[in-house]
């Protein structure tokens, strides 16, 4: 893939100022990489199978945190005290876990779009 870039890197003081990269064969780089995924691993004791599926889980935790983090007034939230910081992971952990759960329990065919369905309702 390297080959298909002309990359420039600039430095002052012995760190990167600059980087600059151009295609340099667009044709080639897409012919070769359109439509496919390639991932880098540094996990030998997988195939490509279990690769694939830990990817697939990582992009579905990613997403469901994303979707946490984006209801009406739960974000920003701020911390200045450690306890407060680790009861909001734990909290927000805790959460995913219930959300992977109650998709686990779902039947084949049902609707899984978790938390886009779930509303969070404001307790006066």
């Amino acid at each position: 893939m390297a080959r298909c870039y002309d990359i420039q890197v600039q430095q002052f003081q012995g760190q990167v100022h600059r980087l600059t990269w151009e295609i340099t064969e667009p044709d080639k780089l897409r012919a070769t990489f359109s439509g496919s995924y390639y991932l880098r691993s540094n996990r030998q004791d997988l195939n490509d199978e279990e690769l694939w599926s830990l990817y697939i889980m990582l992009t579905q935790v990613e997403e469901a945190f994303r979707d946490l983090k984006s209801e009406p007034d739960l974000r920003p939230v701020y911390h200045r005290l450690d306890r407060r910081l680790e009861g909001h992971l734990f909290i927000t952990v805790l959460a995913y876990h219930l959300l992977a759960a109650c998709e686990r329990k779902q039947p084949p065919g049902r609707d899984s779009r978790g938390l886009q369905l779930i509303r969070f309702k404001k307790v006066a």
